[in-house]
């Protein structure tokens, strides 16, 4: 049976709206109250929009604002007919004083009603015109997801972004911690960029067998320890070998793949089974996923969960819009999905990157930025790149006075330098460590 609206009138509250048009003609106060809360369009009626946009001319204009001065403004852009003339215009002006406050949800109430019925009417139409399911539900979730952020949108004032900023400076000074994001678990990087920051779009980028793996999921162990939701896009490991290493980083256990363990190992497995159990890490192991594939399942995703963090593992792996076509371009598609990814959910996207081999032919194997592989747009869109590198991956004699140390040299930071952090790395549980005796929870 095809979905009709059978004639039903969409949600609205015409006198809501007439008793917000006539306080406003009572004072400036509720003129700037209405203004910071509704914008053109909110109305149902038409004729209310047209008058409040007349109402919010003069008020920004700093002219008087009163039947006779919304009359002439309305005859100047001949909309006074448009309107119901003077008759209406002093109808609505005989309004009592309201709760203008309560008066503006109620029309934002009934306006955002509107907006899921418009939205999701195309998706119902979609449906029925043969559109694929999966298609669907990325429609459903991007739709969502839009709503839900829909009064965010607007542009902002330094002024009303001062008093939160200087509350959030505030705050951290009397917690007396140097991390204003996401604890990485690693102390010295935490004290460098302050954890990871929200809609920050950062870049884990190595060899292979240098960790990229181990150090994200590092992340996601002290991020998900600490309550935040994360989400991983594995698109090289299965979901299972992620848990077995996350299980084998809590537990310090490193015989988890051979198939046995001693009786010391099965209580420390047994507690990291517990901590784990109570941590909320989503985990999507399909191949090859595309940008929209990726950003879609991660909006439906927040829908459900309150997601802190995503990781994806790792960006040459996914497929962009453009694909058959020139690979550089294909990445930078990727890229900059990934980047608004960050910003649209507002939280820290961590992606990993393979290098190329140059680094490799040079004496210092350190890398740098020209070493990652079409790094052109990834360069560009990242805010924080972070490279890894290990001696001993290099140097594999004994007497090496690296083993066990990595280091984590931030190639870019805006706002925060470059820096090269070391910690330290074990490698049968494949887990970055503190090299500093601090609690790792200050």
């Amino acid at each position: 049976m095809h979905v009709q609206n059978l004639g039903r009138i969409p949600p609205q509250d015409i006198e809501a709206e007439k008793l917000v048009l006539g306080v406003c003609l009572i004072s400036s106060e509720h003129i700037a109250t209405a203004i910071d809360k509704l914008v053109h369009g909110d109305f149902y009626t038409e004729s209310h929009n047209k008058i409040f946009q007349a109402i919010s001319e003069l008020y920004k204009r700093g002219l008087p604002v009163d039947i006779i001065s919304l009359m002439d403004v309305l005859k100047e852009s001949n909309r006074l007919e448009e309107v119901g003339g003077f008759a209406y215009l002093s109808d609505i002006s005989q309004g009592i004083p309201v709760n203008i406050n309560h008066h503006c949800d109620i029309i934002i109430n009934a306006k955002t009603k509107r907006d899921i019925i418009s939205q999701f009417s195309g998706i119902v139409d979609q449906a029925y015109n043969g559109t694929a399911a999966s298609s669907l539900m990325d429609m459903i979730s991007s739709s969502a997801l839009s709503l839900r952020n829909n009064t965010n949108n607007d542009p902002a004032l330094l002024a009303d972004l001062l008093p939160e900023v200087f509350e959030e400076i505030e705050q951290r000074q009397k917690l007396n911690t140097h991390i204003s994001g996401i604890t990485t678990g690693l102390i010295e990087l935490d004290k460098h960029t302050g954890g990871l920051q929200k809609s920050n779009y950062i870049v884990i980028a190595g060899r292979p067998g240098m960790g990229k793996t181990s150090l994200a999921l590092k992340m996601i162990n002290a991020a998900s320890g600490n309550g935040t939701t994360s989400m991983i896009f594995s698109l090289e490991m299965k979901d299972k070998r992620l848990v077995t290493r996350l299980l084998a980083m809590e537990s310090k256990v490193t015989r988890l793949t051979k198939g046995f363990m001693s009786d010391e190992d099965w209580p420390k497995l047994t507690r990291a089974y517990g901590l784990l159990s109570d941590r909320t890490v989503i985990i999507d192991d399909r191949a090859a996923l595309s940008i929209a594939k990726i950003t879609a399942t991660a909006k439906r995703q927040a829908l459900k969960h309150d997601i802190g963090l995503i990781v994806v593992d790792y960006i040459q792996l996914a497929r962009g819009s453009s694909r058959g076509e020139n690979r550089a371009r294909e990445l930078s598609d990727i890229s900059a999905g990934l980047l608004a990814l960050a910003k649209d959910l507002d939280v820290p996207v961590v992606v990993l990157s393979q290098l190329n081999r140059d680094c490799e032919k040079r004496t210092d194997k350190r890398p740098m930025m020209s070493d990652i592989k079409e790094s052109g747009s990834i360069e560009q869109d990242a805010d924080v790149i972070l490279f890894l590198y290990r001696d001993e991956e290099y140097n594999t004699s004994n007497d090496n006075p690296n083993r066990g140390i990595a280091e984590i040299i931030v190639g870019k930071g805006r706002d925060i330098g470059n820096r090269t952090i070391k910690v330290g790395f074990s490698g049968p549980t494949t887990e970055f460590y503190n090299l500093t005796t601090q609690d790792e929870s200050y």
